[in-house]
């Protein structure tokens, strides 16, 4: 049975002075509380599908190929989620 997860990929509002800004992933524990793991993948924002949560494939070469690092940032959501899940079942057997 697979379980929804309030799991996605963000890129950040805040630029690095080479115009590329960081993708991360951030988990709702609840409506106030969230954790943001960064993934150490930037790109420049407008290459970030914000509805599709990933990068576009008009990513300019040089801050690399975007179907890799969506692959990179699809492995680590699967990672996380899976670590989401076992916490959970670890808090539920205490």
């Amino acid at each position: 049975m697979a379980t929804h997860l309030p799991i996605k990929a963000i890129c950040n509002n805040r630029t690095k002075r080479d115009g590329t800004s960081l993708i991360s992933i951030q988990y709702c524990h609840s409506p106030k509380k969230r954790t943001v793991l960064p993934t150490d993948i930037y790109i420049p924002r407008v290459f970030w599908n914000t509805k599709q949560r990933m990068i576009l494939n008009k990513l300019p070469i040089q801050f690399g190929e975007a179907d890799l690092l969506n692959g990179r940032l699809n492995k680590m959501m699967i990672r996380a989620q899976e670590l989401i899940l076992l916490a959970k079942e670890i808090n539920c057997k205490d």
